[in-house]
């Protein structure tokens, strides 16, 4: 395969770029960019705008250009279309149109459904924003008259969620003042008052709460800035994240009497839940699923369970049960109650029987290419208009055993016609003759996600569903399944996933590199699941608080693994204590030490005095790392170089006299004199202060493997390549086999995870290959941000 051909920067391309309303810093750095820059173009010209545009139009093409996924590049014409247009004019729209075709991915492109999931062709007269702003105020006018002039800020953020976020948003909120006074009056002093004590609440850094969210769960995001916070502190009470959820009293998507049984039963505190698959090791994005769904749990007095969603016995076994179980409690995490979906295998089974009873679901036999064509074509199946009688028993015979794998399903009997591909009649239930790990053989039908998802979170009476954004295209049939039975419908919110650059998240491309042998297992320290973390010495405190400082909103985001990093460092800095590791070792003769023994004094931390001292042997003869060592010396070098002095560290001052070298020309040693008398003395001339170890009393060096990590992959985001595994970072480990540890710490090294600051190299914790005959170091994070404060 021939590699892309893109144009090379010229004055043209620049021009070009500014004529779209790029400034010139801008368009000189997109036309640097090959890719890129290939991509503005080619949208430019689809717009007929080569010969420029206004600023709003060319930023949209900017953003499409930098946002569209890869696999869009066919429909790239009909973005520049709609776009030129003015079809889609508002960030809204562009958002949408994005969010569209990450979706729809290499699937089949639907104009009514993009244009209507965009908000295109929607004509807002002034009756109509009035219209749909006054229905939106009805169902908040309990809390708005509760509340009073608090609650508009709210209310302006729970605008993004309707109808009303394509219209001009000056429009929509002079039409909310309007009505908002018309309903409960001017503003007062005590309006005036409340508004005072609101904000002087909110000093010291805290978030404003002033976006809300939907009782359906339709939602726009809540930036949460907030300051790091230990595993097992309490977060901060009045953080952003509640700002956009209603309590579960005002969730009026409930039919009154479904409500008020669910606030009898629950006593009307909030719920919510971490529901994995156990069919992998959790990452990352996990993390702070769990951090969003613990705290919410934590500052409202509420509960959160821990759920497994274990309906797919094919791909979950108990190693990713245990697994979970063991990092949820690492993170600090005690759930209110550990579930999984196969608890409630027998009540599923029993509401699916009630679906169909109700003429809501049907026995289907379409292969699964049918069902994929009949979808995708909107045409029905032809079994969907069995009788109910004919579907009770089809689906018992599947309960029984009486049909292969892959003759017959359980489907919803949705609407066929939808614009919503998931109300197309999703399959509810299949046959799978695999023993379930928990619920072992006892059944041959299982639920699909689905299905089971939305049932489990109302039978578990879950307040608050919280997804990632790749959910929210099921929604209609969450709600859907609940309202057909009858079920207390939960509040849902989605956000966007968490991204890291220079890294995968994915489950399937996470798998590949484990059974490829890319990695050395799913506990690699160059991957981002939570045990590979922990392995490589991440501590629970430093992940908990990086999650608290990430946006939880319904923006996508890309974080630099360089911000991770820095939370890092930053718990570990005074944790742990100081020790020497050479890991490239040159060997130093001291000509005038002899065979005595000096004791040096080393601070186990220099920021903490009370931390106390360790003792180190110095003899006559040392290593040092060869890299502070160079035969040709320079002003910006500080290391030893022949007849140039340097101190080593807590020690003397040495003088590098004569190169020893073997028949390669290798250095192999480096005769130096000690200044004796230079032990604690300060010499502003020599500024070369270099680490160093030697032999203990009994003449032993201490041996170790070092592993140094880097990005696992060279690019920032590998999704962007036509071959993710191209970016693999063929240096994304390097193995130091001979390193050399320093007496005291390499004769008690410690036990797997035990972590020091080894000076001037990084944070370096004991790895689970360590033996007793083997220590073996992985490098957690070096001591300096290496990508210049990219993050």
């Amino acid at each position: 395969r021939s590699p892309p051909v893109y144009p090379t920067m010229t004055d043209g391309t620049v021009a070009v770029f500014e004529s779209v309303g790029l400034n010139k810093a801008e368009a000189a750095a997109v036309a640097s960019n090959p890719k890129l820059s290939s991509r503005l173009l080619r949208l430019i010209e689809h717009a007929g705008c080569s010969n420029g545009a206004e600023k709003a139009v060319g930023m949209f093409l900017y953003q499409a250009a930098t946002s569209l996924p890869a696999e869009a590049e066919a429909h790239e014409p009909l973005v520049a279309s709609y776009v030129a247009s003015k079809k889609i004019a508002r960030s809204a729209q562009m958002d949408a149109a994005i969010a569209y075709f990450k979706r729809l991915g290499k699937g089949s492109f639907d104009a009514n459904v993009f244009e209507e999931s965009c908000g295109i062709g929607i004509d807002f007269t002034e009756e109509k924003i009035a219209e749909l702003v006054s229905r939106f105020l009805a169902e908040h006018e309990g809390a708005l008259r509760e509340n009073r002039y608090l609650y508009v800020s709210r209310l302006l953020g729970g605008v993004r969620t309707t109808e009303l976020k394509w219209a001009d948003g000056k429009s929509v909120k002079a039409e909310i003042d309007r009505q908002v006074e018309a309903m409960i009056g001017p503003r007062t002093a005590e309006d005036e008052e409340a508004a005072k004590k609101g904000k002087k609440g909110k000093k010291g850094g805290k978030a404003d709460a002033s976006k809300m969210q939907k009782s359906d769960g339709k939602g726009e995001g809540v930036k949460a800035k907030a300051a790091p916070a230990a595993a097992t502190e309490e977060p901060k009470e009045s953080t952003s994240e509640l700002a956009g959820l209603l309590p579960p009293s005002a969730n009026t998507t409930n039919e009154p009497a479904i409500l008020e049984a669910h606030l009898k039963r629950t006593g009307g505190k909030w719920i919510t839940r971490f529901p994995p698959e156990p069919n992998g090791y959790l990452h990352i994005g996990h993390a702070k699923a769990m951090r969003f769904n613990f705290s919410i749990a934590q500052k409202t007095g509420g509960d959160c369970l821990l759920r497994f969603d274990d309906t797919n016995p094919e791909a979950e076994s108990m190693e990713y049960v245990d697994s979970i179980h063991d990092i949820v409690g690492w993170l600090g995490y005690k759930p209110t109650k550990v579930t999984h979906s196969s608890d409630y295998f027998q009540e599923l089974y029993d509401l699916a029987v009630e679906l169909i009873r109700r003429g809501k679901a049907y026995v289907c036999h379409q292969t699964a290419e049918e069902m994929r064509m009949g979808r995708e074509k909107m045409t029905d199946s032809p079994w969907r208009n069995r009788s109910v009688e004919e579907n009770l028993r089809l689906f018992d015979d599947m309960r029984k055993g009486k049909f292969d794998e892959g003759t017959a399903v359980l489907r919803m009997k949705g609407d066929m016609k939808h614009t919503n591909p998931n109300l197309r009649d999703t399959v509810f239930y299949r046959v799978r003759y695999t023993a379930h790990p928990i619920a072992g053989s006892a059944w041959c039908v299982y639920p699909t996600y689905d299905y089971t998802h939305c049932i489990v979170d109302s039978l578990e009476d879950i307040t608050h569903s919280l997804c990632t954004l790749e959910f929210e295209v099921r929604r209609l049939s969450y709600f859907w399944l609940l309202e057909m039975l009858d079920l207390y419908k939960p509040v849902v919110w989605e956000y966007s996933r968490l991204n890291i650059s220079h890294n995968v998240l994915s489950k399937r491309k996470l798998k590949k590199l484990v059974e490829d042998r890319t990695v050395r297992g799913w506990d690699d320290p160059r991957l981002l699941s939570l045990a590979a973390m922990r392995r490589r010495g991440y501590p629970a405190e430093a992940i908990n608080a990086f999650c608290d400082a990430l946006s939880v909103t319904r923006n996508e985001n890309m974080v630099h693994f360089g911000y991770l990093e820095h939370f890092i460092r930053l718990d570990l800095d005074n944790k742990v204590e100081r020790r020497f590791l050479v890991l490239d070792p040159l060997k130093i003769t001291l000509k005038n030490v002899g065979d005595k023994v000096v004791e040096v004094e080393a601070p186990n931390h220099p920021k903490f005095p009370e931390r106390g001292t360790r003792k180190m042997p110095l003899r006559n003869t040392v290593y040092i790392e060869r890299s502070d060592f160079r035969e040709k010396d320079s002003k910006d070098y500080y290391g030893l170089a022949p007849g140039k002095k340097v101190r080593l560290r807590y020690a003397y001052f040495i003088q590098c006299d004569e190169v020893v070298k073997d028949e390669n020309g290798t250095i192999v040693e480096l005769k130096c004199t000690a200044d004796l008398e230079s032990m604690g003395v300060v010499d502003k001339k020599i500024k070369g202060n270099i680490h160093w170890v030697s032999e203990d009393d009994g003449g032993k060096l201490y041996r170790c493997e070092s592993r140094l990590y880097n990005t696992l992959f060279t690019c920032e985001n590998p999704a962007e390549l036509d071959d993710w595994e191209a970016g693999i970072n063929s240096e994304s480990e390097v193995v130091r086999p001979a390193a050399l540890m320093e007496p005291v710490w390499g004769r008690s090294p410690g036990t797997a995870g035990t972590t020091v600051q080894c000076e001037r190299l990084g944070y370096f914790c004991v790895d689970t290959d360590t033996s007793e005959s083997r220590v073996v170091l992985n490098r957690t994070v070096s001591l300096k941000d290496s990508y210049g404060n990219k993050w």
